[in-house]
């Protein structure tokens, strides 16, 4: 009998248009490029999390980012290696 492997591909959904927690959150800056929690964005913390269990024994893949396309220099900067699906509207 063979044994299959298991892969998890976390997929990380990134939107906001930046209004709802206005006046530090903008547009050009949307709340989770912020540091509202710690020393590093959420978006970056929440890379840390996935990057932290990325162990080939547990089968976690490189992430994928799901994001706007008005925001992918800042998406890239936060998440260099991962795969990016970017959205030219909302």
């Amino acid at each position: 009998m063979t044994k299959l492997a298991t892969f998890v591909k976390p997929v990380v959904l990134c939107g906001g248009s930046g209004t709802r927690l206005w006046p530090l959150s903008t547009p050009e800056r949307p709340k989770q490029f912020l540091n509202l929690v710690g020393d590093t964005s959420m978006l970056s913390e929440t890379l840390a999390r996935v990057g932290a269990s990325r162990r080939a024994d547990l089968g976690f893949k490189t992430p994928s980012v799901v994001g706007n396309l008005a925001q992918a220099d800042l998406l890239r900067e936060a998440a260099g290696d991962a795969h990016f699906l970017l959205e030219p509207v909302a």
